[in-house]
């Protein structure tokens, strides 16, 4: 993807007459371990089995990752790894320390700052042409255009109005 390339939103939120502008974003997988320390093994089980069937071995979750830019994702969560540990050695009143492992990815997008604009409400182009091609003259030529009403929304009704100004200095 062109890191040039930028994700545009208009009349999103408060400012109507505004152009929210934002970079794409940079993806990044990001490894996540939780850890269950549990007394016995019993109370490590169930914690287990209440996590485990929602990963197959992915689960999805919608979520809004630039509420200014009304960009919404689903996150993917993939369990990649389930690992158990018992280092209980000793006697039988000693406390037993049972440690679960699971390891996440997650597919996740980092984004720039959100700028904002205004609307391109005039557009001035400069031209040169050649009035006699026998002779090395040029012409210069206004060419301008304007939208109105100027206080109109993107969406309200308006119109515009071309103007062009000939040998000007």
């Amino acid at each position: 993807m062109n890191i040039l390339t930028k994700n545009i939103a208009v009349g999103v939120g408060d400012d109507a007459d505004k152009v929210r502008v934002q970079y794409t974003s940079t993806p990044y997988t990001l490894s996540i371990s939780l850890f269950i320390v549990t007394k016995n093994q019993d109370d490590g089980l169930q914690i287990i089995e209440q996590i485990l069937p929602f990963f197959n071995p992915d689960f999805c979750v919608s979520i809004t990752d630039i509420p200014e830019m009304g960009i919404k994702r689903d996150l993917q969560i993939i369990l990649e790894n389930v690992s158990y540990e018992d280092n209980y050695e000793g006697e039988f009143t000693q406390r037993q320390s049972i440690v679960w492992n699971l390891t996440f990815n997650l597919g996740i997008n980092f984004y720039g700052p959100v700028d904002m604009q205004g609307y391109i409400k005039t557009a001035i182009a400069n031209t040169y042409a050649a009035i006699n091609p026998s002779v090395d003259t040029l012409e210069k030529i206004k060419y301008q255009v304007t939208y109105t009403p100027n206080d109109a929304s993107y969406l309200d009704d308006w119109n515009y109005v071309e103007q062009f100004d000939e040998a000007y200095e």
